[in-house]
Formats: structure tokens, sequence, C-alpha cells
């Protein structure tokens, strides 16, 4: 996913989580060249729990792809919307996003 504009750009897809547990979430970024701060707010959101990261990627080449931790969530067994939307951009088309990671611990 690139060329976010706008808190309103999102994805959105359902997962199903197959056990109860604590699951870590993690996305892999690329700072997009024509990117002019590259400094936003991102929210992953996992039915009604979410993480907010601040990501700043001045500095960074636009070449690499970057992991970012978010955290962990504690899931109950079921299917869920997951949601990666910006909260605020400061810069235009602060990354591409590459993939989601969850993963349980």
């Amino acid at each position: 996913m690139s060329n976010w504009q706008s808190p309103e750009d999102s994805i959105r897809w359902q997962i199903q989580v197959m056990e109860n547990g604590k699951y870590t979430i993690q996305l892999n970024i690329k700072k997009p060249e024509a990117t002019r701060t590259g400094e936003a707010t991102f929210r992953v959101q996992i039915g009604n729990q979410y993480l907010d990261q601040k990501i700043n990627l001045a500095g960074v080449s636009h070449e690499d792809w970057i992991l970012i931790n978010l955290g962990t969530l504690a899931l109950p067994k079921g299917e869920y919307p997951v949601l990666v939307r910006p909260i605020n951009i400061s810069g235009f088309f602060p990354m591409n996003l590459a993939w989601v990671m969850i993963n349980k611990l």
C-alpha cells in the first residue's frame, strides 16, 4: 500500500485468530522517493484494540525496507477486521507498506 495522503486513507482485511493469546504486531515499510519529511503516526487496529506508532523516515534511504515493531495485543480466538491507517501526516506519502505481521508469542 502506498500513496497515503490523508487520515481517510486506509487498508482493511479480515483475519482469523485461531487461539487466545498475546500477539506481536510488526510493519515492513519503505520510504517513498517523493516523501518530504517522512513523518506520520499510523494506527494498526485489530477488532476494537489498536497500536499507534509515530514513524519518522527522515534521513532514511528510499531503497531500504524497515521493520517496525508496534507492540503486542491480547487477542481472543475469533474473526477480526484489521485496519491500517494514518492518524496524522506531516509530509506526503509517508511510507510504502509491504506487509503487517501478526505473530503469537
